[in-house]
């Protein structure tokens, strides 16, 4: 009988994930039947991956997401980091279940001595030439043209299964029926296309396929095909999953192939 090491079947599939989609590094933990304690795992370890990748001077940029937040508040307080700029890379003003974003990124920078801006919009506006007026803030602008320069981004993933624990809300002008996956609130379809929708106050996708690192957080068999979609959409650098979606991801891979 042999005996497989926990910790070396979790990197197998992390050596595997990042294999199949091209990714510079994968973090796997194991899953846990709470929705809470599987999202620990995958701060802590979303937290580990952030620090091995920040060097002094980054501008990081931080998506609207409880799985930020929690990885922020699990990281140790460092000063190991000069010079470090942090930026929300969305809106997120009274959009409800998520922490404020712009608490989540004063509280990273707080712990990792850097300096910070707020942005104060809403990530969805009905009209597009409302979206136009506010993006030519003074204020605003400053924090948007730093999406340019951002070296490290992390991401969170929504999904659209709605026996998830938090379900990902889409807005009426998205088409929900092929709406699979959120990041940063674009939306994408099973192909890891993006869905045309809502005036979005958010990083764009093709300012993300430019930034060096864009680490995504997302874990729970519920994800795993939302984890595909954006994996499919090609702009994330490294991954941090559970084993029930990873795996699940790589049996959907494997069945479309």
């Amino acid at each position: 009988i042999s005996v497989v090491n926990p910790a070396e079947r979790l990197e197998k599939l992390a050596e595997e994930l990042a294999s199949r989609f091209g990714l510079k590094e994968c973090r796997v933990c194991p899953s846990e039947p709470s929705y809470e304690d599987l999202q620990a795992r995958l701060a802590y370890q979303a937290g580990e991956l952030f620090l091995a990748n920040l060097k002094a001077g980054d501008v990081v940029g931080l998506g609207l997401s409880s799985s930020i937040h929690r990885m922020v508040e699990l990281m140790p307080e460092s000063s190991e980091y000069p010079c470090l700029q942090f930026v929300p890379v969305s809106g997120g003003t009274g959009w409800s279940r998520e922490p404020q974003i712009n608490y989540t990124v004063q509280l990273a920078a707080s712990k990792l001595h850097g300096d910070y801006v707020n942005l104060n919009i809403p990530l969805f506006i009905n009209e597009p030439t409302i979206v136009a007026r506010l993006l030519e803030e003074e204020s605003i602008k400053e924090v948007i043209s730093l999406w340019d320069q951002l070296s490290i981004c992390v991401v969170g993933i929504g999904a659209a299964h709605q026996d998830a624990p938090q379900p990902m809300r889409i807005p009426a002008q998205t088409p929900s029926s092929e709406a699979t996956a959120a990041v940063c609130g674009w939306f994408f379809d099973d192909h890891g296309r993006k869905l045309e929708g809502k005036p979005t106050a958010s990083v764009s996708i093709e300012q993300l396929r430019r930034t060096p690192t864009v680490m995504a957080i997302a874990g729970g068999r519920f994800k795993a095909t939302a984890v595909l979609s954006v994996l499919r959409a090609g702009f994330c650098t490294h991954l941090v999953t559970d084993e029930d979606a990873a795996r699940a991801i790589l049996h959907m891979t494997e069945v479309d192939s």
